[in-house]
């Protein structure tokens, strides 16, 4: 329900709903701090006013004063910064998918808080163009990267996926600035790229991984996956590795799975179907995925030529 409410406070604050005042009818839907909300059903409840499209015009109109005191009352953090320092490394096609990538993170933050929880750091203006026309409405740009000057080292935390630290729960709750690196390697690899932005600035942050029991194998990359796993955390109260699995996608829980089989085989024992069921429920798979994990198996065991398969 507080998520629910987050999205219609959102949505409030981007000119998507109005808020009217004025009587009306409906079922009961929830509570949240003290407030009642109410579905358009047939209902014996009244409540003091209703939600609309900004389209359609009512008497009463408060949507103006609420997003007023809602502005003020939205957390500050955490904030995540987006650095495009490398975005002239990239291929065309690579830019076309950082930008769609960049436009889905706007509206994942949009989901949890507002835009003033994220900046995009050295983003040429062909990149702001483009994205005013995706994401309407979205100005927190610095065309500079003077903002981490601004920053205590003791609360900021750069996200590199090749830093030695893992990111720990209590990090989440700790660090109210997370600089992310602008980079796609779908193409063309470019290992340590974040650590090259945080070379270039010179920036004296921790640098720290998101990984999964330590380590990154399986763990989503991608920038608004990063951004909804903290959240999901931070906002939601939600643990971090249960967080990590919410944004897996298949093929993210599949790789993460053969992995975890490799280790078994590597520790001696000899994965077989019920190690397989566990860890397909443990990421939450359909059981259809277990003959390709048991192929996975076979293959192992010749390889091995001791990986016990039943």
């Amino acid at each position: 329900m507080r998520i629910y409410y987050i999205s219609l406070a959102i949505r409030t604050l981007l000119k998507k709903t109005r808020i009217c005042i004025e009587n009306v009818r409906g079922a009961l839907m929830g509570f949240y701090k003290g407030v009642t909300l109410l579905t358009t059903a047939r209902g014996i409840l009244t409540s003091d006013g209703y939600l609309t499209s900004a389209e359609t015009l009512c008497h009463n109109d408060i949507t103006d004063a609420i997003t007023e005191a809602m502005t003020r009352l939205l957390p500050r953090t955490p904030v995540f910064i987006v650095d495009l320092s490398l975005w002239e490394l990239h291929h065309e096609k690579e830019r076309q998918s950082l930008i769609k990538q960049l436009a889905v993170t706007i509206n994942t933050v949009r989901r949890w808080l507002a835009d003033f929880n994220l900046m995009i750091v050295s983003a040429p203006l062909s990149v702001r163009q483009k994205l005013q026309e995706l994401v309407p409405n979205f100005v927190i740009f610095h065309n500079t990267p003077d903002i981490y000057r601004s920053l205590n080292a003791d609360n900021a935390v750069v996200l590199d996926p090749y830093a030695d630290e893992e990111l720990s729960e209590a990090d989440v709750y700790k660090y109210d600035y997370f600089i992310l690196g602008g980079v796609i390697d779908r193409l063309y690899p470019r290992p340590y790229a974040t650590f090259l932005i945080y070379t270039v600035h010179n920036l004296n942050f921790k640098r720290k991984a998101v990984k999964l029991r330590g380590s990154a194998v399986g763990v989503p990359n991608e920038l608004n996956k990063i951004i909804d796993i903290i959240l999901h955390t931070r906002i939601a109260g939600i643990a971090l590795e249960e967080a990590i699995k919410i944004n897996m996608d298949i093929d993210d829980k599949l790789v993460r799975i053969f992995q975890e089989v490799v280790k078994l085989a590597n520790s001696g024992l000899r994965p077989g179907l019920e190690d397989v069921l566990k860890l397909v429920k443990e990421y939450n798979l359909d059981e259809d995925y277990v003959p390709r994990v048991m192929s996975f198996i076979r293959k192992l065991k010749s390889c091995l030529g001791e990986v016990h398969t039943s």
